[in-house]
């Protein structure tokens, strides 16, 4: 993989984290009664299209197209560089199972983008989809951190996907349990670290940095 393919592929999680986030942006500053809480309100909240009441929440997202765009954009993005990345499909069993979680939790993201958390016929989808965003994409950077030590990557890159993946876990481990005070903290504990992930990704990879080297023993 020549540098010029490092750097497009870094750009693509770049930009798919970037995407992601200032879609949930817009579609938060939009809010105005109540004003969103990214301390008790879900991120799902941002996606639904029309102002409904939900785990008695009020949702009403009149930039709920910024959030579920972005989603489907992050999904298409990391899919695409996964396919292109080292580690991923050309690193063994390992990176094999790296790849399918990716496509999980793509499936997931574009899932809830179609499939919103109201009304109840469709809460069912949304839960499943959610399920594979969150849960298969920290997944995906808890073998990342697996390949980063297995490959021998820089000691930066593999500390930091190793913390993520640790804040991730346990943070899914904990949401279902701790969610009914302060819900989006606890959600975001568990969703973000797999964007921090694909923003650490993308500039190791604009650095030229994790080339693979032969599996430790």
């Amino acid at each position: 993989m020549g540098s010029a393919s490092y750097r497009v592929t870094g750009l693509a999680f770049l930009v798919a984290c970037t995407a992601y986030w200032v879609g949930e942006a817009v579609a938060a500053h939009a809010w105005s009664t109540p004003a969103y809480s990214y301390a008790d309100n879900l991120i799902s909240d941002l996606g639904v299209t029309s102002r409904t009441v939900f785990d008695d929440r009020i949702a009403d997202s009149p930039r709920s197209w910024a959030l579920n765009g972005a989603w489907v954009l992050n999904a298409l993005l990391v899919s695409w560089a996964a396919t292109r990345a080292p580690g991923f499909r050309a690193a063994g069993r390992l990176g094999q199972c790296m790849f399918g979680f990716t496509l999980a939790y793509a499936v997931g993201l574009v899932t809830i983008a179609f499939f919103h958390e109201t009304p109840s016929e469709t809460f069912p989808f949304h839960f499943i989809g959610a399920v594979l965003a969150i849960g298969g994409g920290n997944v995906v950077v808890l073998l990342a951190a697996v390949q980063s030590r297995r490959l021998r990557w820089p000691p930066l890159l593999t500390g930091a996907l190793t913390v993520l993946a640790t804040v991730g876990s346990v943070s899914c481990l904990l949401h279902p349990v701790l969610h009914v005070e302060a819900a989006g903290t606890f959600e975001r504990l568990a969703a973000y670290p797999v964007l921090a992930a694909q923003l650490v990704a993308g500039v190791a990879l604009l650095l030229n940095r994790p080339a693979a080297r032969p599996a430790a023993p």
